[in-house]
């Protein structure tokens, strides 16, 4: 049997090649693949309550022991399942354990001895874009600190990335079945891993998962955390103000959208042309002006969007002293 282990590192396509692996299970066990999920939450016998996606860090909250016996049992125990069903290779793929494989290698090792193929894969990047998308997703959208919302210049001082510690505490145990891949040079995440597991003959369809909101999401999503001192999921925001915000248009675009085209209004005039000419009559017969065909002047959709800022602005002053007046009359009672 053979192991796939993709340990990350974050940031680098990781969930977006755990998306493609989830919607390519039944190819991937026509070629005799088995996708383990996070955790062996997937394809394999249920043994330990850590098999679970949201129950990783209990399982790097096991002692180096507990991990080498617990994991090397699973591995065996996924084995023994799996053969019958001509199942060749497991795809393990958990970011998470880039930089903290210290406790997980020596299970990986024996389980090497006993005759299996390991293969461990980690992309990297360039540290600037890797330092700048890490900050929207645990600085902005997801906020990882205690306090306030911190800046980008005090929130990189603990968690500058250093790669190379991460890359040579597996190199130096597996020298000969360590990949490294550069996202910035493959360009692909998930193309190149599929091609890795010699798949690239199947059809895949681009997949981007956990890609950064866009700013106007962003500047939202930054004042919400802002609110809490304590750590705050995405899914608060989400649950909150909504996950399906449209920020696909500006409010002049939005606007536009609504009112009617120069090509409406064409129309209006074409299916009324009829109803002008008897009218046209009318008026003739009585001197007056015929009723006109000719384009009409443009109007302009476009928005200030300063003053409307201020009237937001202004109905927010006036709900904050409609709810502060709710509070005082509740705090009567």
């Amino acid at each position: 049997m053979k192991l796939i282990f993709h340990i990350g590192a974050g940031k680098t396509g990781s969930s977006s090649i755990q998306k493609r692996l989830r919607g390519a299970e039944a190819q991937l066990l026509e070629n005799g693949i088995s996708y383990m999920g996070l955790m062996f939450d997937k394809g394999a016998p249920k043994l330990y309550p850590w098999q679970d996606s949201s129950q990783i860090e209990q399982f790097h909250a096991l002692s180096p022991e507990e991990t080498q016996k617990k994991l090397l049992n699973l591995l065996q125990q996924t084995v023994k399942e799996l053969e019958p069903k001509n199942i060749h290779t497991l795809i393990w793929s958990n970011e998470s354990f880039f930089g903290r494989m210290h406790k997980t290698i020596p299970a990986l090792k024996e389980f090497e001895k006993s005759g299996h193929e390991i293969q461990i894969i980690a992309y990297i990047r360039r540290h600037d874009a890797w330092a700048r998308s890490a900050y929207v997703q645990w600085g902005l959208k997801h906020k990882t600190s205690r306090g306030k919302l911190q800046p980008f210049s005090q929130w990189i001082k603990k968690r500058m990335p250093n790669f190379s510690k991460g890359v040579n505490e597996v190199l130096y145990e597996f020298p000969d079945s360590f990949l490294i891949r550069n996202v910035d040079a493959v360009k692909d995440a998930v193309a190149d891993f599929f091609s890795i597991l010699g798949l690239e003959h199947c059809h895949i369809e681009q997949v981007r998962e956990n890609e950064s909101p866009g700013n106007e999401e962003l500047i939202m999503r930054a004042l919400f955390n802002g609110k809490f001192h304590e750590q705050v999921l995405p899914k608060r925001f989400d649950h909150v103000v909504g996950k399906d915000l449209n920020f696909s248009l500006t409010p002049s675009e939005y606007l536009d959208s609504l009112l009617p085209s120069d090509q409406d209004i064409q129309e209006v005039v074409d299916a009324s042309k009829k109803d002008r000419d008897e009218l046209n009559k009318l008026l003739a017969i009585q001197g007056q002006e015929f009723i006109k065909k000719t384009p009409l002047a443009e109007k302009s959709y476009q928005i200030d969007t300063e003053r409307l800022t201020m009237a937001l602005c202004d109905i927010v002053l006036r709900q904050s002293l409609q709810i502060r007046r709710l509070e005082k009359s509740l705090e009567k009672k």
